[in-house]
């Protein structure tokens, strides 16, 4: 007799040894981990399809089947069906459940795998190498609109597709982009400007944001007045600062030709130093412009 149960016990546990690690084909595991490698496949919809549709949704419909949601949970989830506390008012998970659920946890809960086998996996794209920046005098709309404002300004701000509406308002593009605040990243995959676009960008501005390498500058006036250095000088670089006097703020105001010249002495010397237009640049020849126009009197027509 004794023989008879010893033969049979051993029969018994050689074919728990023969069952399949495969999760498709488990019969009787232990409650534990499965090997990692033979295992590798398990993912979200495997023991949502085993475990969490056939014995939680029907209390925890709110969470079960939502991966988002689930993973929030895994912590109580994995304590409760090991005490046997979960699933309420049934029978407790089988063993082989129990385990696909445990295991799927230990490889970190994935959502989806890659099921390609091991060492097949396709490599990783190689890193593009940055294109150099073009010299700042051969830097043309095309340029910055293709590598700047295309990629990182347009989902946002449409009116920045045409050279027309970028000219309009690039003392405002070049503050914002200078200080940081602009790209705004408002999705998980916006990232800011690298500084090779910060650089080309800024550059462009400060060679007079030319359109294209056929595209003539202006000429610059003839004649200091008034007139001509405020369309050319103030308006464009100065009065978005300096338009009122506000109890917040001790600028001066440089709207009309009084208001620059009871403040000539300090225009000069701040113009000359470099310390504004405040976050811009003012181009060398308009510069020396202002400078000659301060020194020679302010003519007014």
């Amino acid at each position: 007799m004794k023989i008879q149960i010893a033969t049979l016990a051993f029969f018994t546990s050689l074919l728990f040894g023969l069952s399949s690690c495969n999760y498709n084909e488990i019969k009787d595991l232990p409650v534990s981990v499965l090997d990692k490698e033979k295992m590798s496949g398990i993912d979200f919809e495997a023991v949502n399809s085993q475990v969490f549709e056939p014995h939680c949704k029907r209390c925890h419909a709110d969470w079960s089947g939502n991966y988002s949601l689930t993973i929030t949970r895994l912590g109580p989830i994995e304590s409760l069906v090991r005490s046997n506390q979960m699933p309420q008012q049934a029978p407790p998970l089988a063993d082989e459940k129990k385990a696909l659920l445990f295991s799927w946890i230990t490889l970190g809960a994935p959502e989806t795998v890659d099921n390609k086998p091991p060492g097949k996996q396709e490599p990783d794209p190689p890193t593009p190498t940055p294109q150099p920046n073009p010299p700042m005098d051969q830097i043309y709309f095309a340029d910055v609109y293709s590598r700047v404002l295309e990629p990182k300004c347009v989902k946002c701000h449409a009116w920045l597709s045409s050279y027309e509406s970028v000219s309009t308002g690039i003392n405002e593009i070049r503050s914002e982009v200078a200080s940081g605040r602009m790209p705004v990243l408002k999705r998980p995959t916006d990232t800011p400007l690298t500084e090779e676009q910060k650089t080309l960008l800024l550059n462009w501005i400060d060679s007079g944001f030319p359109e294209s390498k056929d595209s003539e500058p202006e000429p610059l006036p003839n004649d200091l007045n008034w007139e001509s250095l405020s369309t050319k000088i103030i308006q464009p670089y100065c009065v978005r600062c300096h338009t009122e006097i506000t109890e917040r703020n001790e600028w001066v105001q440089l709207v009309s030709y009084e208001d620059v010249l009871s403040n000539k002495d300090g225009v000069k010397r701040t113009v000359e130093s470099g310390k504004m237009p405040r976050n811009s640049t003012l181009p060398e020849e308009l510069k020396n412009l202002l400078i000659n126009w301060i020194d020679q009197g302010l003519p007014r027509e």
